[in-house]
């Protein structure tokens, strides 16, 4: 992943403090191509193992997430994007079902 011209956080996690949010994790980050962060963005929380009744606002916070870009500018990146999510040592077993059956 390190062809590409964009800076990828790749699964950034922020914190909220006082002083306004901050990012705390960047150990992923490299180049490479936007519609593949775009898609890791959009399959890392859709792939979040919420359980109702906050499974409907997760849902509802990745459509509108997506909704903001143009299908070509992410779409592409969909399936490599999934595939380096299940590939995380990380990764549960739970979320990697959920990865398998994920339709975005």
């Amino acid at each position: 992943m390190t062809s590409g011209r964009t800076l990828l956080a790749r699964g950034e996690h922020a914190d909220l403090p006082r002083q306004g949010p901050v990012v705390i994790d960047w150990a992923n980050a490299a180049r490479g191509d936007a519609p593949f962060d775009v898609a890791l963005t959009a399959v890392v929380l859709a792939g979040a193992p919420v359980r109702p009744p906050l499974s409907w606002l997760r849902d509802w916070f990745v459509r509108a997430f997506v909704g903001e870009f143009a299908p070509t500018e992410w779409r592409v990146g969909v399936d490599r994007a999934v595939a380096y999510r299940i590939a995380d040592g990380n990764v549960s077993d739970k979320q990697r079902d959920r990865l398998t059956k994920l339709h975005l």
